[in-house]
Parts: structure tokens; sequence; C-alpha cells
């Protein structure tokens, strides 16, 4: 799972290093039984501004 966000380039199907490395994400908590980490937003600022880029995404789909 790590390695997934080791790669910086921007893909529209693996989106997560891009959306972290951006720092719209946190890592808040790190499961090494479940190798499985915690993502948060850093701030409310972030994630107002996030869910409006969602938003802004979401009404072009068709």
């Amino acid at each position: 799972m790590a390695e997934q966000f080791i790669d910086y380039r921007a893909d529209m199907e693996r989106p997560l290093p891009m959306i972290f490395q951006s720092r719209y994400l946190t890592i808040k908590d790190f499961d090494r039984s479940m190798n499985l980490f915690k993502l948060d937003f850093p701030n409310d600022e972030v994630k107002r501004g996030f869910v409006v880029l969602l938003a802004d995404y979401r009404k072009w789909e068709p």
C-alpha cells in the first residue's frame, strides 16, 4: 500500500498519490497489523475545498 504514495504523477485511475502529495489528505494513523493508513483532512478549510472540488467534478460526469 505504501508504494502507492510514491508515484507523484496525476493519474485519474489512481488519484490517491496526487491527492496525498498535494496535502489534501494527511496520515492520521497506521494499523500495522492490517498494513492500512487512516487518512484525514488536515483542517476544515482543506476539507471544504476538497468537497467543492469533488462537487465540481461530479457536475461534469454523465
